[in-house]
């Protein structure tokens, strides 16, 4: 006949068995509805303009990168293409295209990015530049940003006057869902313009 030393052995392996089962459920639902193995990217930006010679101005851009999430993101290390489909190739994990607005847009018009079915991008009159070249080597691009982390990275590029579109991507390392996009207007000369 069991003792009651072995009754209370028995129900504390099954008491210390279900706390473990329930706290690995809880650990699980809580990881999966957190969605703590995603990553999330937040783009932002701030411009302004200078005169710099005749008919051009100093463009000084400032891009703002911030993990939002709970994992660390990382750029897809290699470019040329980062990115690649058939009516878009994106060259950098940190790409920064810029396109002049064309004229002879009737009101109410819509702007967009790719205005006709067969539009390409990047257009031949758009200027591509990598964001992030002072963190590559060999064509190799090493960055991350830890959750909660936020860096800017500064661009300055000499443009005619005008309007502007301008178009931030930046590709993650884990495949085709890591990709954040951010379209934004620019204008030259122009007074600052910033959204945080």
């Amino acid at each position: 006949m069991a003792t009651i030393k072995d009754v209370t052995e028995i129900v504390s392996a099954i008491v210390e068995t279900v706390a473990v089962i329930g706290a690995g459920i809880w650990a699980y639902f809580r990881f999966v509805s957190n969605r703590e193995d995603e990553t999330a990217l937040e783009i932002s930006y701030a411009y302004r303009s200078e005169t710099y010679a005749t008919n051009a101005y100093l463009l000084a851009l400032e891009i703002g990168f911030a993990n939002r999430g709970k994992v660390r993101v990382v750029v897809k290390p290699q470019g040329n293409p980062a990115y690649s489909t058939d009516d878009e190739i994106v060259r950098y994990g940190g790409d920064l295209l810029i396109r002049p607005v064309s004229g002879g847009h009737i009101p109410p018009a819509s702007v967009d990015w790719f205005p006709t079915p067969n539009s390409k991008s990047p257009a031949p009159q758009d200027l591509e530049f990598d964001l992030l070249d002072e963190f590559s080597e060999n064509q190799q691009t090493d960055f991350w940003l830890e959750p909660g982390e936020t860096t800017h990275i500064g661009k300055m590029i000499v443009l005619a006057p005008g309007h502007y579109q301008a178009m931030v991507t930046f590709i993650g390392d884990r495949g085709e869902h890591e990709f954040w996009r951010r379209l934004f207007y620019i204008q030259v000369p122009g007074a600052a313009n910033s959204n945080g």
